[in-house]
């Protein structure tokens, strides 16, 4: 797999693929609902699906820092909850290397991401021993991704920081749910 040379100063293919995905997102979906192929094949597939209820609304993607090429893992920060405790609730940590594009900040290259969460066929949330893709996918029992799960930790981000993007097929999103966990 061959890349362009990421050490020239403006290189603005990653960040015009994230407006088409913007672009593409927005078209099919509900506007009020926000915070293993080529870029442009997960596009044409947003598009061309029907229109039914079911539909995919969103191309995950995964960004590569310029010089390393290694993926960028986006971290952000919640509140957690504790089930049944008052008000009990402390800060919590998620690292992830699938983004979910929201919107621009108009007139650069900088645009907001949500951090996907993976979940396995259940729809829970897996937890991974590596930073590397390989170990991102699968957790320590083997169990595989089969989808991605809103968070509501959006951060900002510049696109010029980044060299390559790699788009996984379009999905539908699980819905967060409220952060929570045991006593």
């Amino acid at each position: 797999m061959s890349y362009p040379n990421c050490s020239c100063g403006h290189n603005d293919c990653v960040c015009e693929v994230v407006r088409k995905i913007v672009a593409a997102q927005n078209q099919v979906a509900d506007r009020n609902k926000h915070c293993s192929s080529s870029c442009n094949d997960s596009i044409r597939e947003l598009y061309s699906q029907n229109h039914s209820i079911n539909r995919n609304t969103t191309i995950p993607f995964i960004l590569f820092n310029k010089g390393s090429l290694k993926p960028f893992i986006a971290s952000g920060v919640y509140k957690k909850k504790k089930k049944g405790c008052c008000e009990d609730a402390f800060f919590a940590a998620l690292e992830t290397p699938v983004l979910r594009a929201i919107r621009f900040i108009p007139h650069t290259c900088c645009v907001e991401v949500e951090l996907l969460q993976p979940v396995n066929e259940h729809g829970i949330p897996l937890t991974h021993g590596g930073k590397n893709l390989v170990d991102f996918f699968k957790d320590k029992c083997h169990r595989q991704t089969v989808n991605f799960k809103k968070t509501g930790i959006c951060i900002t981000l510049d696109l010029e920081c980044f060299c390559a993007i790699t788009c996984l097929s379009p999905i539908k999103l699980l819905p967060r749910r409220s952060h929570s966990s045991n006593c």
